[in-house]
C-alpha cells in the first residue's frame, strides 16, 4: 500500500506535465499610452460588490460571468498602463465610469463591450472582438488581448476626445472664474 501513492503522485505528475492540451496564452500586445487629454480623466470601471448593494449587483452576482469580471479587471490594469488615474471606490468621485461586458458564446470568438458614462448619460459605447486560441473543449479566450483593445478604441474615440476636451473647458472655467462676492 505504501507505494501507492507514490505511484498515483507519478502518473499525476506525467499526465499534468505530458498530457496537457490546453494552449498557451500569448502575451498580450503592449498598452499605448492615452493621449493627454483624454487620460487627465480619472475613470471607475464599474465592478459588482458583495453584499449587493443595487439590483444591478444583485443581478450580476447570480449572473456574470467569472470571465467577464477578470476582463474588467484586466481593462482596469491595461487604463493604468496607459496612464489613466483609475478611480477604485464606487463611492468616489469619478470623470466616467467604464462598464465592460462580455459576450462569451460557445465555440466561437467573444465580443468584448466598453460603455463609458458621465452621471448615467453614454459618452461612448465601443466593441472589440476577443478571439480565441485552442479547440474546443480546450479553448481560452484572449482576455488580456481584449482590455488592450478596448483602451487603445478608447484612446482613439472621436467622441471621448470631445468629452475629454469640453470637460477640461468646464472645470477650467469653474477655476478662473470669481467666486460671488459675499453680501453685506
Amino acid at each position: 500500500m505504501r507505494t501507492t501513492l507514490p505511484l498515483a503522485f507519478a502518473c499525476l505528475l506525467s499526465v499534468t506535465a505530458c498530457g496537457s492540451s490546453w494552449p498557451v496564452e500569448p502575451e498580450a500586445p503592449h498598452v499605448k499610452p492615452a493621449p493627454k487629454e483624454i487620460a487627465r480623466l480619472a475613470i471607475h470601471v464599474h465592478a459588482s460588490v458583495n453584499p449587493p448593494e443595487t439590483p444591478e449587483d444583485e443581478w450580476e452576482y447570480h449572473h456574470l460571468s467569472g470571465w467577464t469580471t477578470e476582463l474588467r479587471g484586466l481593462f482596469q490594469g491595461a487604463l493604468q498602463e496607459a496612464g489613466y488615474t483609475v478611480i477604485v471606490d464606487r463611492h468616489m468621485p469619478a470623470d466616467l465610469v467604464a462598464n465592460v461586458q462580455a459576450d462569451w458564446p460557445s465555440e466561437q470568438p467573444g465580443v468584448a463591450t466598453l460603455v463609458l458614462t458621465d452621471r448615467g448619460e453614454v459618452i461612448e459605447r465601443l466593441s472589440v472582438g476577443v478571439r480565441m486560441m485552442g479547440t474546443p473543449p480546450e479553448t481560452i479566450y484572449l482576455r488580456k488581448e481584449a482590455a488592450v483593445a478596448l483602451v487603445d478604441a478608447m484612446n482613439r474615440s472621436p467622441k471621448v476626445l470631445a468629452y475629454a476636451r469640453d470637460f477640461e473647458m468646464r472645470h477650467t472655467a469653474k477655476v478662473a472664474s470669481p467666486a460671488p462676492a459675499a453680501s453685506q
